[in-house]
C-alpha cells in the first residue's frame, strides 16, 4: 500500500484536496466533502495498486 500511496500522492492528492478546500469553502459543510475525496482517494489508489500488480505479473512471465 505505501508504493501506491506515495504514486497517487504523486499524481494529484493535491489538486483533489485544492477542488475539495474550494467546494467546502462554497457550501460550509465538509464533512460530506471529506468522505467523497477519501473515496475517490481509496478509489484511485486501489486501481493503482491493481494496475501494478497486473503489470508486474506481466513482467514476471516475460522474464521466463
Amino acid at each position: 500500500m505505501i508504493k501506491e500511496t506515495s504514486i497517487i500522492q504523486y499524481l494529484g492528492i493535491s489538486d483533489l484536496m485544492y477542488n475539495n478546500g474550494i467546494v467546502v469553502t462554497a457550501t460550509y459543510n465538509p464533512l460530506p466533502c471529506y468522505y467523497i475525496s477519501a473515496m475517490i482517494y481509496l478509489a484511485l489508489n486501489l486501481i493503482t495498486g491493481k494496475g501494478l500488480d497486473i503489470f508486474e505479473r506481466k513482467l514476471k512471465r516475460s522474464d521466463r
